[in-house]
């Protein structure tokens, strides 16, 4: 069986023009059934696989790298460099301030939660404190009540032994 020379051009499989292109599976079949290039499915023993012309797959990537130095190519104002430079800058330090920002108020929040602990602690020791002082002071009001209560009584033997010492004393004058 012989092949004419169009057929024989139908040499390229779809693995293969992946490979030239530098592109997907997916892409390929997208360039077969847009008419970018042309293929031919060819039916073997067990599946039908296609086969794409290779004139038409290394013109496709031609002109498919001639549009992408065109592309390289253009020159860019210097306003519009100059703009777009500004823009990437601008988007750039944004994105650097909203980090700066979110660290920073993170490292707030942390210190917050700190001090609240610290002050959790303090108010506690404190309130600890004031219970001790105030127990000790109503011990001291009970020992003070005992120690008022003791001195009116020593008070009161002292003014009766000056009575009895006065009396001894006029008794013993007469005598």
């Amino acid at each position: 069986m012989s092949v004419s020379n169009d057929q024989a051009e139908y040499n390229v499989t779809v693995e293969q023009a992946m490979d030239i292109l530098g592109c997907s599976r997916r892409t390929v079949y997208r360039k077969i059934n847009n008419g970018d290039i042309r293929a031919e499915k060819v039916a073997t023993d067990t599946t039908a696989k296609w086969f794409i012309h290779e004139q038409d797959l290394y013109d496709y990537k031609v002109v498919k790298d001639s549009v992408n130095i065109e592309e390289v190519n253009k020159l860019i104002d210097k306003d519009t460099l100059i703009n777009e430079i500004s823009n990437h800058l601008s988007e750039a330090i944004a994105d650097q301030n909203k980090k700066a920002i979110t660290s920073v108020n993170d490292t707030l929040d942390r210190q917050n939660e700190l001090l609240a602990e610290l002050l959790e602690d303090h108010i506690s020791q404190l309130q600890e404190e004031l219970e001790r002082i105030q127990a000790e002071n109503e011990s001291l009001r009970a020992k003070n009540k005992e120690l008022r209560a003791e001195n009116a009584r020593l008070k009161d033997k002292l003014e009766e032994a000056k009575q009895k010492s006065l009396l001894g004393k006029v008794k013993g004058l007469f005598k």
